[in-house]
C-alpha cells in the first residue's frame, strides 16, 4: 500500500492530542493542512471510527500528513499497531488501512485513512463530524 504517502487522520492522531502516537506521528511527517473526508463519524468510546461514504453530504474533519518517504513503513508499522491491524485476522479488526478523496484546504486528494470496519448499528454518531470539538461537549 504505497499509492500516496499522505495520511488523513480524523481522532486521537490529530495534531493537538498527546498520545505517544500523535508524537510519533508529529516526528516522522509533516502538517500538510486541515483537511476532510465524505463520510460518518462514530464514537467508539475512548476514540472515534470513521467510515467513508464519497457521495455522502456528511463530513468528517481533520488533518492530512505527508510521510517522509524514508520513514514510510515505519510510520505505518507503528501506526498499523496502534489502530489494531492484525494482518491474519484482518476481518476481525476494528478498522482497516485503505485509500479514500480527502479535501485539503480546497484541493482533493488521495489518501490513505483506517475506517472502522464493523457494525455501526448500536454506536453514536458524532453529528459534528470533529472528534475534539464532540469531546468538548461530551
Amino acid at each position: 500500500m504505497n499509492k500516496t504517502n499522505y495520511l488523513f487522520v480524523y481522532g486521537t492522531l490529530l495534531s493537538n492530542f498527546t498520545v505517544d502516537s500523535a508524537k510519533f506521528l508529529r516526528e516522522n511527517a509533516t502538517l500538510v493542512g486541515k483537511a476532510h473526508i465524505h463520510g460518518l463519524l462514530f464514537d467508539l468510546g475512548n476514540y472515534p471510527g470513521a467510515v467513508y461514504l464519497p457521495h455522502s453530504n456528511f463530513s468528517i474533519k481533520g488533518e492530512v500528513y505527508e510521510i517522509k518517504k524514508e520513514r514510510f513503513n515505519k510510520v505505518f508499522y507503528e501506526l498499523d499497531n496502534y489502530e489494531g491491524l492484525d494482518p491474519i485476522n484482518e476481518k476481525q479488526n476494528e478498522y482497516i488501512k485503505d485509500f479514500v478523496v480527502a479535501n485539503v484546504e480546497g484541493k482533493e486528494m488521495t489518501v490513505i485513512t483506517y475506517l472502522y470496519q464493523q457494525s455501526c448499528n448500536k454506536l453514536k454518531l458524532i453529528d459534528c463530524g470533529f472528534y475534539p470539538e464532540y469531546m468538548t461537549k461530551n
